[in-house]
């Protein structure tokens, strides 16, 4: 059986949608962090924390609306448990290895984020009761951070995001420009002026 445990950082992007799958299946249960024999590796004191990834199924006819509600959701319960949240990636739909609720297809949201293992154990306990929810699994992914280092990292996120903004809001000016000078030097345009010399003489 493969080991949850072992998926970390840097094959993190390895989990795709037939895997992650295939391990919810074949493991009959989802990561707990409350599993083990030294329960206080798993639930951290102090400003110590952990850095966990959270991947939820959820039904693919869900509107954008409830979805994104969904997801709020879910970054409230984290907030409510003094949790850090660091940043959503969105996979969108996708086939399924074998069908859920009578779908085959499911829509992947990846949640990163920082906290302790009842932060997790009550995030898994909502989204088990979302009727809208088709699976999630979530993913031990550092066990060396603190509130800190995690609320600086939430910080560079929010930063990069605002520049990669900037940038694309830049761009788009840029673009707009660019158009406006093809207009005035359309042929269009030149033949009108040449229209309005052949008149005058």
């Amino acid at each position: 059986m493969i080991s949850i445990f072992s998926l970390t950082q840097n094959n993190r992007n390895d989990i795709y949608n037939g895997f992650i799958e295939h391990l919810m299946c074949r493991c009959h249960f989802f990561f707990n962090p409350c599993s083990g024999r030294n329960p206080g590796a798993l639930y951290p004191q102090g400003d110590e924390m952990r850095k966990y990834e959270t991947v939820v199924i959820s039904d693919p006819d869900l509107q954008d609306q409830s979805r994104a509600e969904l997801l709020d959701k879910v970054r409230n319960i984290i907030a409510r448990e003094n949790g850090i949240f660091l940043y959503v990636d969105d996979w969108g739909s996708k086939k399924l290895a074998y069908e859920i609720n009578k779908k085959l297809r499911g829509h992947y949201s990846c949640l990163t984020y920082g906290g302790t293992g009842d932060l997790v154990k009550e995030l898994e306990r909502n989204l088990g009761l979302n009727d809208d929810v088709m699976k999630y699994m979530t993913i031990l992914l550092s066990s060396d951070e603190t509130a800190d280092s995690l609320a600086k990292e939430a910080e560079d996120i929010q930063a990069a995001k605002a520049q990669a903004a900037a940038a694309q809001e830049a761009d788009n000016a840029d673009d707009s420009e660019t158009d406006d000078e093809t207009d005035d030097t359309s042929p269009d345009s030149r033949e009108s002026g040449e229209t309005v010399t052949d008149d005058q003489n």
